[in-house]
């Protein structure tokens, strides 16, 4: 963990609880089917590298509050107040194309905030996700976005 309170990982596969630091050289290829991960107040998760989102429409992944116990292991309140994580998911330094999709994201001053790697040819595509309770949905830096089957509760800008 990162001095200002992110996570950071080069890669991706299958995400724990966001608070919790992992071992060194830990390699984590996708974003896996059933995934949960909970954040602590202005917590962010910082993805470098590409990123293999391995998720299902019955088998979505989720990024919400820790103190949201509608789903994985009840760790806080069970009544989530507020913009809980400072970034659900941070993309930095993809290149190509990135695609997300069958994503739930809750309670985040920023659900998805993709940087591109600077080359000119990134693309993000997110489908068939949910965003609840965000300040922004989804922003993208150097990059062509496409929308598809996305559903949005309290979402104030994208």
């Amino acid at each position: 963990m990162r001095d200002n309170g992110e996570l950071a990982f080069e890669f991706t596969h299958p995400l724990l609880n966001a608070d919790q630091p992992q071992p060194a050289g830990r390699c984590v290829p996708g974003i896996e089917a059933g995934t949960v991960v909970k954040y602590a107040p202005n917590r962010s998760l910082v993805l470098y590298g590409a990123v293999d989102c391995r998720t299902s429409y019955t088998s979505p992944a989720f990024f919400t509050s820790a103190d949201d116990n509608s789903v994985g292991e009840a760790l806080g309140t069970g009544r989530p107040s507020g913009l809980s994580a400072s970034r659900l998911l941070c993309l930095s330094y993809l290149p190509g194309k990135t695609e997300l999709m069958h994503l739930k994201l809750r309670y985040a001053q920023n659900a998805i905030q993709y940087d591109a790697d600077g080359e000119g040819n990134a693309a993000l595509v997110v489908r068939d996700s949910m965003f609840g309770l965000c300040q922004t949905g989804i922003s993208a830096t150097a990059a062509a976005v496409t929308l598809s089957n996305l559903g949005m509760c309290d979402v104030h800008a994208n």
